[in-house]
């Protein structure tokens, strides 16, 4: 791997400096941060009670130290997290052919930036992968050097191409008139699972998301995200301190990272059907997991209310 072929990172923060130092110190531990430029991409503040905060963001991007360069993006208005993130990739892509994309919750593997500079190295010309994906859901898949290809997107680091991004649209009416029955069925795992919700919130202003957006455009070209079967990175934003993310007992759990360089990629370039139906069965339980804590959470505030 040649030196100006690795791939840019794009952090975004805004008013979480735990969480921005901890996503920092984890990348700047990674082996090939040295060879890496940084930029970082941080949102005005929304409240006066933001202020302090974002201020102290900035005092930790200015800090940070490891990177091949540092480029810290100061917005003084808040654009929202959707904005920042599509203007901050846009317009690093104008410069740089691929892209490696962070937020401010992600905690990254030291294998984190072989793994994404060696597979948007190896599909560079594979013109049916878009995404590259450092995160896998906790599924019963063990064997860390495997990876394998699936339609779902996830944004917890993650990598793309300039060629792939230029068709990222955000237009949720358009999605509304595109897509038929059976694309929404497909697009929801085939098990009902809501992401076309997050379109229909974002259509009718219950939500402003970018995510689902990038998913729904790699869907529509038929293309494929490359995912790890053992995750190279943990969300640590699920405290309740995010934007978009309430506490989940199902994912808030510490797990060992991926420390594997040497990655196995898949024989054919298509959607793997064992990862795929483990997936669903992921999905399938984490709604009766969330049922059931819901469920307990009904009979115990029942409990005290009666009580008192």
């Amino acid at each position: 791997m040649k030196k100006n072929e690795l791939a840019p990172v794009a952090l975004f923060a805004f008013n979480r400096p735990d969480h921005t130092r901890r996503t920092l110190d984890a990348i700047a531990k990674n082996h090939l941060a040295g060879e890496t430029d940084l930029f970082v991409f941080v949102d005005g503040p929304r409240a006066e009670k933001d202020i302090a905060l974002v201020h102290e963001v900035y005092a930790i991007a200015d800090a940070v130290e490891g990177f091949k360069s540092v480029t810290i993006v100061r917005r003084d208005a808040n654009i929202g997290l959707a904005r920042s993130i599509i203007q901050g990739i846009t317009r690093t892509l104008e410069e740089h052919d691929r892209i490696v994309v962070l937020e401010d919750d992600i905690v990254t593997s030291p294998a984190f930036l072989n793994y994404m500079n060696g597979s948007l190295s190896h599909f560079q010309g594979e013109k049916k992968v878009w995404h590259i994906c450092g995160y896998n859901e906790p599924t019963r898949s063990r064997d860390s050097t495997k990876t394998h290809f699936s339609r779902l997107m996830n944004c917890w680091g993650w990598g793309t191409w300039r060629d792939r991004w230029q068709h990222f649209e955000k237009d949720p009416e358009k999605l509304l008139s595109e897509f038929t029955p059976d694309m929404i069925n497909r697009f929801n795992l085939d098990i009902g699972e809501k992401f076309w919700f997050q379109v229909l919130a974002n259509a009718d202003g219950r939500m402003n998301t970018w995510a689902i957006f990038w998913y729904a455009t790699i869907f529509k070209e038929g293309g494929l995200c490359l995912n790890p079967n053992v995750s190279y990175v943990r969300n640590i934003g699920f405290d309740g301190s995010g934007v978009h993310c309430s506490v989940d007992e199902v994912r808030n759990r510490a797990r060992k990272l991926n420390l594997e360089v040497k990655v196995k990629y898949p024989k054919k370039i298509s959607e793997d059907p064992s990862e795929f139906k483990k997936l669903k069965e992921f999905y399938k339980n984490k709604k009766r997991k969330i049922s059931k804590i819901k469920k307990i959470r009904k009979k115990i505030i029942k409990l005290f209310v009666e009580t008192d």
